[in-house]
């Protein structure tokens, strides 16, 4: 990797702009149709599966040990954490997004970033937007919003996004026999 991060102390940083720049890969290649596919079943997915089997919302900046499974961590860093560069380029525009990309990576070419590198570029090169750019760091990274940002796991959409096909019937019954915690998600 160019930019270096620690991956013990903030994996985060590099997994989620690997997902999201790979979401932004498939929306620019093969249209916005298959990217926003990309966008919820490859990470708004993970965290929503996480809570689907009990996994707590957490402020995506905790060290590696700290999770206590891997279904967490997958959650955390691979769904909710490139959301927040989801949500950062939803309020600068694609543009301008990008061209933080290239800032990014100029500055922190064969350096460790900080957990707060983007913010630090972003907010002096936008500075009438400053203070939603660090209340945006602060939400995603630092607080626990993942339900109202992210939404609420719902069975029936998940297995609709895994498989292509709706849960009715006897596969309704299945999971949720299979898996009585469910039943909250339907």
């Amino acid at each position: 990797a160019v930019v270096g991060s620690n991956p013990r102390a903030h994996p985060w940083i590099d997994e989620a702009l690997a997902g999201y720049t790979a979401y932004l890969y498939f929306d620019r290649v093969y249209g916005e149709k298959r990217g926003r596919r990309i966008l919820e079943t490859q990470l708004k997915m993970n965290y929503q599966m996480m809570r689907l089997f009990g996994g707590e919302d957490r402020a995506v900046d905790t060290p590696a040990a700290k999770y206590q499974s891997m279904l967490d961590y997958a959650g955390i860093v691979y769904g909710k954490a490139p959301m927040f560069h989801h949500a950062l380029k939803e309020l600068l525009g694609t543009k301008a997004y990008l061209d933080l990309c290239r800032d990014y990576v100029t500055k922190y070419a064969f350096k460790t970033a900080p957990p707060d590198g983007f913010t630090k570029l972003a907010a002096p090169r936008h500075q009438p937007l400053a203070p939603r750019i660090e209340a945006l760091y602060k939400r995603w990274i630092k607080e626990t919003h993942g339900d109202e940002d992210i939404g609420k796991p719902d069975l029936n959409v998940l297995v609709e996004m895994a498989t292509g096909q709706k849960m009715e019937g006897s596969v309704k019954e299945f999971i949720e026999e299979l898996f009585p915690m469910m039943k909250q998600y339907r």
